[in-house]
């Protein structure tokens, strides 16, 4: 084994190979990339997506520029309601949070098993915040 410990790595990056495997294999993993993918793919949600967020640029210009309305204000909730109402947006966002739900129990065992806080531990790549 060399100095940096990288003698046992192989062994465990396989392990975690085949966790991530199990992991994508979940039930709740699984409804979610479905989920998502419809989202990424119906051309209506992506429509009230984009509305959403040209309304949502107007209005912080309006908002910046001192000349915000209230009838912008009203057409960004309705365009917001319009999207957190279709069922699509609402598939996707539940099986999110479902998915988000297991993976953070899953690390909340990862964590208890290895005796620290995993998360914490191995932030994004690049270091960055």
């Amino acid at each position: 084994m060399g100095r940096d410990g990288s003698g046992d790595r192989s062994p465990v990056l396989e392990r975690t190979r085949e966790f991530v495997t199990a992991l994508k294999a979940t039930p709740s993993v699984q409804h979610f990339v479905a989920a998502q993918h419809r989202f990424q793919t119906d051309p209506g949600i992506q429509r009230l997506l984009a509305e959403v967020q040209r309304k949502a640029q107007t209005f912080q210009r309006a908002q910046q520029d001192g000349t915000l309305r209230e009838e912008q204000i009203q057409e960004v909730r309705e365009a917001q309601l319009r999207f957190s109402d279709h069922p699509v947006a609402q598939e996707f966002l539940q099986a999110r949070d479902a998915a988000g739900t297991f993976l953070q129990e899953t690390n909340r065992v990862i964590s208890e098993i290895l005796g620290l806080d995993f998360r914490q531990t191995v932030g994004p790549a690049g270091g960055a915040c």
